[in-house]
């Protein structure tokens, strides 16, 4: 246990492939983030948050399991989690909390190539998107769903098909689900992946979210809650609404320093990756194997459009925000903002996610506010991992972390103690299987170790922080590749599964 503190509310609130830097506080001048800005000056705010895996599915699935995916086995996209894997939901219904997820979950596949699934929970897979669409999911279902009593779904992103998100935005707005591809783009866009959207914003997945989430604090204001709102967005494709759509000029926009800058130092799947050599990969379907056909002007767009849905994010959290006082729970509720992963979004000239490293993948957006804990407007400079989430959780409902979890309660450190002094990354892919790597993150140094291949990669963050230099070959830091290495080994084999957990000494 961390610090004693009364059992509170717990809002966790998350987004879809958002960068750490996508804040305006951070000093990035594309962002357009008021609200999430004064809320980090509420609590505290760390630029060096960690995903324990940068696909959804994996990451998502550390969250709410508070273990790495070598543990919960999620260990690529279209995995699902093992049902039977304890969650923080549970613990948290089991000492008394209403627990409710708005939004995407994506803990189990959105779809089956053989168009059947062997893993079925109940009846139907309510995240496969044909199974709302041919009325298989039965009006009345709302969880439970891994530990959440309530689920109110959404699915993919910048789409309002399927989930219960699509069922009620087609009834309030009828033919909503046709206005989401780009052939209703109010302009013509420059690259597949970006455009501005023609759904009317009333019609938009973002809003049903937050509606239903403030409906859902509202009624559950006397008894404790956690309450998951998850925003399936800035995730691409990037496409916002008005009147975001139009909020930053793409002209206006300034291409991150490494872009275009040499990768020759860098593995050669990069290099395929930039020249189009890669045709299936995490970003498959929104143009990302044809990577040099982009333009200056279409880079810009992508950023802007990319910025101008996490303006969008940004209104609807204040809206959240602002009901929470409302309802004169602030004083009492614990509320965390991250995203599941980051987006390369130009870095060194990648797009989306993969195989690629590079902190504004693996970096996430990280705000936590706990009245009595965190200190107004401070910034933490150490590193933190989504691993540490569900034992936090655990802490704040006064519980002990489950024999399972594998992270620590953040409370010590979010109160003014040290955070981590390493993060452990993984990446593995049905779609890359020849590139399985573990990064090991300190205070300094990144190293990349790539299964059974002749290269890797090694970054000085401090003298470094773009990551141009792969110093993985340089004699002079050859102490420094050993040391991590040998830790990335060390914590592997602490971080195995210790499920089931033992019920005797023999």
């Amino acid at each position: 246990m961390g610090q004693k503190i009364d059992p509170m509310n717990i809002l966790l609130i998350i987004t879809d492939q958002m960068r750490a830097d996508s804040l305006g506080m951070t000093g990035n001048r594309s962002a357009r983030t008021p609200h999430l800005d004064k809320f980090a000056a509420t609590g505290a705010i760390s630029e060096r948050m960690y995903c324990a895996h940068p696909l959804c599915m994996p990451s998502r699935s550390s969250i709410i399991t508070g273990t790495t995916p070598a543990a919960h086995r999620v260990w690529s996209n279209g995995v699902a989690l093992d049902p039977q894997m304890p969650v923080i939901g549970d613990q948290l219904s089991e000492s008394g909390y209403s627990t409710c997820l708005i939004g995407k979950a994506h803990f189990r596949p959105y779809g089956f190539e053989d168009e059947e699934s062997d893993t079925d929970i109940g009846a139907v897979e309510v995240e496969y998107e044909d199974n709302w669409i041919n009325g298989s999911i039965p009006d009345d279902w709302n969880g439970p769903y891994y530990g959440f009593d309530e689920a109110y779904l959404t699915l993919r992103h910048n789409n309002v098909r399927g989930g219960h998100a699509g069922r009620d935005i087609e009834a309030a707005h009828p033919g909503a689900w046709e206005m989401t591809d780009s052939n209703h783009a109010l302009e013509q866009n420059e690259w597949i992946g970006a455009w501005k959207s023609g759904l009317p914003i009333d019609c938009h997945a973002s809003e049903w979210i937050t509606e239903k989430s403030i409906q859902y604090m509202a009624r559950e204001k006397e008894a404790p809650f956690f309450l998951t709102a998850s925003f399936p967005d800035p995730h691409h494709p990037f496409a916002p609404s008005e009147p975001f759509a139009s909020l930053i000029n793409p002209d206006e926009i300034e291409l991150p320093a490494s872009h275009g800058a040499s990768v020759d130092s860098k593995p050669p799947h990069v290099r395929d990756y930039l020249h189009g050599k890669i045709d299936k990969h995490e970003g498959w379907g929104s143009g990302a194997d044809d990577l040099p056909s982009i333009s200056e002007r279409g880079w810009k767009e992508i950023l802007a459009y990319y910025y101008g849905t996490v303006a969008h994010i940004d209104d609807c959290v204040g809206r959240i925000l602002e009901a929470l006082d409302d309802l004169g729970l602030s004083d009492k509720t614990a509320v965390f903002f991250t995203s599941d992963h980051g987006e390369l979004l130009g870095d060194h000239g990648l797009l989306y996610k993969g195989p690629f490293p590079y902190e504004g993948l693996y970096r996430v957006p990280f705000i936590a506010r706990i009245p009595g804990v965190t200190q107004p407007g401070s910034r933490l400079s150490d590193l933190g991992s989504h691993i540490d989430f569900a034992p936090t959780f655990a802490d704040l409902a006064g519980q002990n972390a489950l024999p399972s979890y594998q992270g620590a309660s953040m409370l010590p450190w979010l109160a003014g103690g040290d955070g981590r002094e390493i993060v452990n990354i993984e990446f593995i892919s049905r779609y890359f299987p020849d590139l399985e790597s573990a990064t090991v993150i300190s205070e300094r140094w990144k190293l990349i170790h790539y299964s059974e291949a002749p290269f890797g990669e090694l970054y000085d963050l401090e003298a470094d922080p773009m990551e141009m230099n792969n110093l993985w070959d340089e004699p002079a830091v050859s102490d420094i590749r050993h040391r991590l290495e040998t830790r990335a080994l060390d914590d592997a084999l602490k971080t195995r599964q210790r499920l089931p957990w033992p019920t005797a000494h023999a």
